[in-house]
């Protein structure tokens, strides 16, 4: 995520992220390491949409207080979803006016 924070930085492009799991996922819920959760917060607060791939990830994300509006956040089921999607390469507009961004 650093590098899409600096490319957001540099060019003004919006930061699109999509989380599978985060360091509480995988830590089992514990603390898990410090340096990978300040690197996805950072991330997440700078990012201007959040693509959860499932419902558990919002919850956790908004449980351990992460300073972001949950109005960037949307809930991305893979495999619903591309179901929706054109069979061509997808422009960065087409994307945009898919998904609302």
């Amino acid at each position: 995520m650093e590098a899409g924070v600096l490319a957001k930085e540099l060019t003004g492009a919006p930061l699109i992220i999509h989380i599978h799991a985060t360091e509480f996922d995988r830590s089992g819920g514990t603390s898990g390491n410090q340096k990978i959760h300040n690197i996805e917060y950072a991330g997440i607060c700078a990012s201007d949409k959040v693509f959860a791939v499932s419902k558990k990830t919002p919850e956790i994300l908004l449980s351990k207080n992460i300073k972001f509006s949950p109005k960037r956040l949307r809930l991305f089921i893979m495999q619903s979803k591309l179901q929706l999607l054109p069979t061509h390469k997808i422009t960065t507009s087409e994307l945009i006016d898919i998904w609302n961004i």
